[in-house]
């Protein structure tokens, strides 16, 4: 299981583009992992969201099984099991914006949220 302590977090929405993105360093190519969907006309579809990462393995459409979210907690576990944890600690308005985007990305139930 990879994990990440993200010291930044940040949601965006823009038209029809939703992101987040869990970054250790901001603007880093190092220890960061993003998740997203509206960028690519296939996107229409609803096929998978993209996932980027520094690490190859979080990286693409790899097809994810679930992923959860709780106050300080982001858990990702893809088709192939390669897990993936990140923790942060951002203010109640942030979590509840990055908890809007990532319902409307995964729209379906592989999203679990404990909040």
């Amino acid at each position: 299981m990879k994990k990440l302590n993200a010291k930044y977090v940040n949601s965006t929405q823009a038209g029809d583009y939703f992101q987040v993105s869990f970054e250790k360093t901001r603007d880093s190519l190092k220890d960061y992992f993003l998740i997203q969907w509206g960028f690519e006309e296939e996107d229409e579809t609803r096929d998978e969201p993209y996932i980027e990462s520094d690490d190859m393995r979080f990286c693409g459409r790899p097809g994810i099984k679930t992923v959860e979210l709780n106050r300080n907690r982001f858990h990702l576990l893809l088709v192939d099991e390669n897990e993936l944890e990140i923790n942060f600690n951002i203010s109640d308005d942030e979590y509840n914006e990055v908890k809007r985007i990532l319902e409307i990305i995964l729209a379906d139930d592989n999203f679990l949220c404990n909040d």
